[in-house]
């Protein structure tokens, strides 16, 4: 589809429910890959998150693909043309983690895209609220916005995860409120929960070898 961009890593074919590897709304990041392409100025990658991200695997996975596939043949050095980094903390909440000094830092670094994993955290309990955490998005996104105008960003959804002892039934109503978000912003969205299997997410994971003994 013209609004989405296919993935070059799949997932295992065992998942069931499983849907294509696509990002949405891709066009979106059109301005970041034309400076990759035209290959004149280092491009720079900062990926924002929680504890799936301060965990290392996960945007270290990201950049290995990009860097494949941009700059095969150079060095992990700040004067490479591909630059990737993160930020990240455990516990991590999109408009807790994201302080007036954080935003400094991150305009200070001038990314041309910015990834953010947010939402595990966000809805790790029963108290969830749509309508405050579309509020929490709006206000952050907003300030991010203002650090790094040029840039563009691409949200990503929490991966599923157990709370109390079962699958988190909130984490699918924190994936429609980014989706819509994502929507209402014409901002490119990858949607791993759906991805995955959406209900059968978890399950999959574990089948897989996948998830870790904690189920976060």
């Amino acid at each position: 589809p013209e609004d989405s961009a296919k993935a070059l890593k799949q997932l295992p074919s065992t998942f069931v429910n499983a849907k294509p590897n696509l990002i949405e709304r891709a066009e979106a990041l059109a301005p970041f890959f034309h400076k990759l392409l035209m290959g004149e100025q280092q491009v720079k990658v900062l990926h924002l998150g929680d504890s799936h991200i301060a965990g290392r695997d996960y945007p270290n996975s990201v950049k290995a693909v990009l860097k494949q596939e941009w700059e095969p043949e150079q060095k992990d050095s700040a004067d490479a043309r591909f630059y990737f980094e993160y930020m990240a903390k455990n516990g991590a909440r999109m408009k807790g983690y994201l302080t007036p000094e954080r935003l400094k830092i991150i305009g200070q670094k001038q990314p041309d895209l910015v990834i953010l994993s947010f939402g595990t955290n966000e809805c790790h309990d029963m108290d969830y609220k749509e309508d405050v955490h579309y509020k929490q998005i709006e206000q952050t996104f907003d300030s991010l916005l203002a650090v790094c105008p040029d840039a563009a960003f691409l949200f990503t959804t929490p991966q599923g995860a157990y709370l109390n002892g079962k699958p988190n039934p909130m984490t699918e109503k924190c994936v429609e409120i980014l989706k819509k978000f994502a929507a209402d912003r014409n901002v490119a969205f990858w949607n791993i929960y759906e991805i995955a299997g959406e209900n059968n997410a978890l399950q999959n994971y574990i089948s897989a070898g996948m998830l870790k003994k904690d189920r976060v």
